[in-house]
């Protein structure tokens, strides 16, 4: 039996091809380790957080009530003195409570009685030198007919508090009025409402009431008939946004530990006698503490006075 020898088939892989395919997958790793390196050796970006201007509300600069009125006198040559202080309630920083100050000698003024026409324009140079300098104003009465006008000018800064009235001089003589400009300082309102909060850590029903409370000027102090009491008055109010409506005369007694305390408050010149009948905290019948005030006794429809309790009450 003839058997036909078995051809081994040629391998195409030549080592010339060998070689150029192992040359080709070289230069395939050295590019893609090139890569990599040139990657890795990339500085990071790091994304940087948009800074955004802060837009402040701040006045450019800090003025005094003294630096205001010398640049009110620039546009208004008024020589007299200013009647009345400023009406509008200002929060001292750090207080819980309103002051509305009293005093216009307290305040940096100057005022002019001048034909309406002339009081009228130094009004409106007067409000445009204020609201370049940053103050917001607040008109509180507006004129008509020729009625008082009344506006309050704030800084958000609190620096300084101004006003400017312009009323008739005589409601029978509407064509001369008089014009008020004055200002007061922070600071002055700080040392008003420091004199004030004794008085107002007293005044009870500020804990539980749903308005703001002010307090208008300085307390009058006076001793008790009582040995070692003390007797205070202040008028008090409710405070809205630039207004302020009176409540009445908040009466306080002083223990001779020096602590104060609420008693009242009155809206005419007397209480009714029977409100004096009672003990304080510390067994004291307030009869005794405001004796020799008048009052009204109701049942006689008479005027009396708060005599202190006899020995057998």
């Amino acid at each position: 039996m003839t058997h036909t020898p078995k051809t081994t088939k040629k391998s195409s892989l030549t080592p010339q091809r060998l070689a150029l395919l192992l040359a080709i997958g070289a230069f395939v790793v050295i590019g893609l380790t090139a890569v990599v390196v040139f990657i890795i050796a990339q500085p990071k970006h790091i994304e940087q957080p948009t800074q955004q201007t802060k837009q402040s509300n701040e006045p450019r600069e800090k003025l005094t009530a003294a630096k205001v009125l010398a640049r009110a006198k620039e546009y208004f040559k008024g020589t007299e003195s200013a009647k009345t202080s400023l009406s509008i309630p200002v929060k001292a920083k750090g207080q819980r409570f309103y002051s509305v100050a009293t005093d216009p000698a307290a305040t940096k003024n100057a005022a002019a009685t001048l034909p309406k026409a002339e009081a009228t324009r130094n009004v409106a140079s007067l409000e445009h030198m204020l609201e370049y300098d940053q103050f917001t104003r607040t008109v509180v009465k507006d004129g008509e007919k020729d009625t008082e006008y009344l506006a309050d000018f704030t800084r958000s800064n609190d620096d300084v508090t101004c006003q400017i009235k312009n009323t008739p001089v005589d409601p029978k003589k509407l064509e001369t009025r008089f014009v008020e400009f004055k200002c007061l300082d922070d600071d002055d309102y700080t040392a008003l409402a420091k004199h004030q909060l004794p008085l107002f850590n007293a005044y009870s029903p500020a804990a539980s009431s749903s308005y703001d409370i002010g307090i208008v000027g300085t307390m009058s102090v006076r001793d008790s008939k009582l040995a070692g009491y003390k007797l205070a008055e202040i008028p008090v109010g409710s405070v809205l946004p630039h207004a302020y409506t009176p409540l009445g005369i908040a009466m306080f007694y002083q223990l001779p530990d020096g602590r104060w305390n609420f008693f009242n408050v009155r809206q005419s010149e007397t209480l009714v006698c029977s409100l004096y009948k009672g003990k304080t905290g510390t067994k004291v019948d307030f009869r005794s503490i405001f004796q020799g005030l008048t009052c009204r006794d109701l049942e006689k429809g008479v005027t009396a006075t708060v005599e202190p309790p006899k020995r057998s009450e």
